[in-house]
This record gives C-alpha cells, sequence and structure tokens, in this order.
C-alpha cells in the first residue's frame, strides 16, 4: 500500500502515480507497480532514495525509469530490384529488393488462387514514434485513436507502418504483404518524442494501450539495457498481451550484441526479429538471437518505404525487419484469429530459409500462409 511509503515519500518529497493502466489489473502485476517521481532539484539524493526503497519491506523490486532511444542506422542507399514484371502498378517496387527477395509476389497469387480471405481484420499496432495518417500510402489502412497517434514529427514510425501496411496496387508508392484492405488495419501508438527518446514506463504503458484496443498483433522497433526489473516488466506486458490473444514482435537491437542483453528483445514471449541484407545474410549491426527462444529474421539494409509528408527514402536497421515480421503474423492471424505466439513462430520457423544460427530463419511469407491454410 502506498500509505507503507509515506515516510520515504515524505523524506524526499516525491509525488506519486500508479505506473500503467490496464483493462484487466487481476490478470497482470502491473497495477500494483506505482512510480515515484523525485524533484529535479533532489537528484542528487537518488542513490540514498534508492537505497531506502531497497531496504524497504513493504518494496519487492526498485527500477530507475530509464530513457530508451532509437537506434537508426544509416543505409548506403536503395538497391536495385532484379528486373520483372510485378502484378501490381505500385511505381516504387523498383526500389524495393525486398518485394523480390521475400517473393511477394508468390504470396499474393496464392491468396487469389486460393481466394483467401480473412476470419476477422487484424488490428496492428505500431508502437513507435507516431504515424502520419494522411500518407498517401497509408491513409486507408489507418486509424487514429487518438489525434496525436496520427502525427510523426520524426518519421521512424511511419516507415515502419509502410513496411507493415502501405496500401498495394494503388498506382503509388510502394507494395506491402497487406494485399488489400481486407487484412490489416494500423493503429499507432506514439511513445516516443519528436527526438526519438521515451522510457520503460511510457513504452510498457502503450503495449498496455494496445492491447486494451484490440490489437492483436503489436510490432516494436525498439530496445533498451536488461535487466532483473526490466525483465518482469516486460514480462508482465506480454503476458498481458497474450492473455487478450496478441502476437508481440521485436527488434533484435543494432549494437552487434548478444539479444538476449536487450529489452524486450530477450524477454520470454515475444518473437525477436534480426535484420539480413540483400547478400541474405546477417547485417553487420544486427544483435544476434541465437540464443532466444523465438528468433527469426528479415530485411533490414536499405528498405525503401514511406516517410511523412508523402515521402519515401531508404533506412535500415532492425527497426525495419521487425515489421516485416510483424505485417506477415498479422496476414497470418487474420487467416487464423486463435493463432498464438507459439503457433506463429513455429510456422514461421518451419517454413523459413536457412541464414545463420545468428538470426534465425528468414521469413517465406507464401510457405508460412500456405502452413496456415
Amino acid at each position: 500500500k502506498i500509505e507503507d511509503l509515506d515516510l520515504v515519500i515524505r523524506r524526499f518529497e516525491l509525488t506519486t502515480r500508479p505506473a500503467f493502466e490496464m483493462k484487466r489489473g487481476d490478470w497482470t502485476e502491473l497495477d500494483e507497480v506505482l512510480a515515484l517521481n523525485l524533484p529535479e532539484g533532489k537528484i542528487r539524493a537518488l542513490p540514498m532514495l534508492l537505497e531506502a526503497l531497497h531496504k524497504h519491506a513493504a518494496v519487492d523490486m526498485v527500477e530507475v525509469n530509464e530513457t530508451v532511444s532509437l537506434d537508426r542506422p544509416n543505409g548506403s542507399g536503395t538497391q536495385p530490384a532484379p528486373p520483372t514484371t510485378p502484378s501490381v502498378n505500385d511505381p516504387d517496387i523498383v526500389q524495393q529488393w525486398t518485394y523480390f527477395a521475400l517473393n511477394f509476389e508468390e504470396f499474393y497469387q496464392l491468396i487469389q488462387d486460393k481466394k483467401v480471405r480473412p476470419r476477422k481484420k487484424v488490428r496492428l499496432a505500431i508502437i513507435d514514434t507516431g504515424v502520419d495518417g494522411t500518407h498517401e500510402d497509408l491513409a486507408e489502412h489507418f486509424t487514429a485513436s487518438r489525434p496525436e497517434y496520427g502525427i510523426d514529427p520524426h518519421g521512424h514510425g511511419t516507415h515502419c507502418a509502410g513496411i507493415a501496411a502501405a496500401v498495394c496496387n494503388n498506382g503509388k508508392g510502394i507494395a506491402s504483404l497487406a494485399f488489400s484492405n481486407e487484412f490489416i488495419e494500423i493503429i499507432s501508438i506514439r511513445v516516443f518524442d519528436e527526438s526519438g527518446r521515451s522510457s520503460q514506463e511510457r513504452i510498457v504503458d502503450g503495449m498496455m494501450e494496445a492491447v486494451d484496443m484490440g490489437c492483436t498483433v503489436l510490432s516494436m522497433s525498439l530496445g533498451g539495457p536488461i535487466n532483473t526489473e526490466t525483465q518482469f516488466i516486460y514480462s508482465q506486458a506480454v503476458q498481458y498481451a497474450q492473455r487478450h490473444g496478441a502476437i508481440v514482435v521485436v527488434a533484435a537491437g543494432n549494437e552487434s550484441m548478444d539479444a538476449a542483453e536487450r529489452a524486450p528483445a530477450g524477454v520470454k514471449g515475444v518473437i525477436t526479429v534480426a535484420a539480413i541484407g540483400s547478400n541474405l545474410q546477417k547485417a553487420d549491426f544486427s544483435n544476434d538471437v541465437s540464443r532466444l527462444t523465438m528468433p527469426i529474421c528479415a530485411p533490414g539494409v536499405d528498405i525503401h518505404a514511406t516517410l511523412p509528408a508523402n515521402s519515401y527514402d531508404a533506412l535500415s536497421g532492425t527497426s525495419m525487419a521487425t515489421p516485416y515480421v510483424a505485417s506477415l503474423v498479422a496476414m497470418l492471424k487474420a487467416v487464423r484469429p486463435s493463432l498464438t505466439t507459439e503457433q506463429a513462430h513455429k510456422i514461421l520457423h518451419e517454413t523459413g530459409k536457412d541464414i545463420s544460427p545468428s538470426t534465425g530463419k528468414l521469413i517465406q511469407p507464401a510457405a508460412a500462409l500456405r502452413k496456415v491454410l
């Protein structure tokens, strides 16, 4: 109870509030997490505050609400795609090497030949910097839950949204796995500011918000250091998502290190995505996912996609690889709404292409859809 901390609160002049909001507090321990805010003028007292809290009988664990920043490696320039005639009329396909590497054509053909229709339209949450909901290649697939979420002053979220669900065959921009408007609805959850900075608390709160809105796939192109407390917080959020039938897809990270040492990449219950380049080898910057339970990989180098104000450009990072996987998972879940995280990863793994243990298998969209059908 907060009353048990009264002496500490008064000693350090803390302000307090519940850290997280969710509809079903009985489904998680996150409703017991309290945010304690130390006045700026007393920041030097932080070590003493942490010591007092660690020693307090009413406190199970303490975590500093660390800042999380986006890490976006630069691309080397969009690489030319192999000469071919695509079946859809999106003009920038010629700049999407991924269109051919992932064989979008076979995926589209399978949907048409089998007359595949969704049993339920999937809400896919882009938990990021916001999404430019007026973009010419996104508007038809986008729903704004809040006005401020339909604005992206940074660009990262809009780029990820285009990879996941750009409108196909509209004569504009790029193509995505979201073959028609029936399958995927993009929901933006803005957790970063315009400079690409956020906090662990804000990110987890965004996860809860997305789940409570009915999003059943969460795409999270973000991450930070992992520790016992961080792992507990993220694990509780992932469990909350799974109890609502949602699948969490996260970026492995861009530090060329072990993804098991990053959060939420190393958290149990998520599908973690490494990045490969057009040579179908691990990207130099991509973290190693070999120690994780549910690794997978997708293209993440020189990815041409949407940016705010109806623009397009190529960016690189596991941030770019993640929405490819989230999009495919959303398409599979639209066809089979009961699909769980473990089932989805098993399908991606069994139908994927061998690359390297450090990356996991490369998604093969048509084979994965065929497996679900």
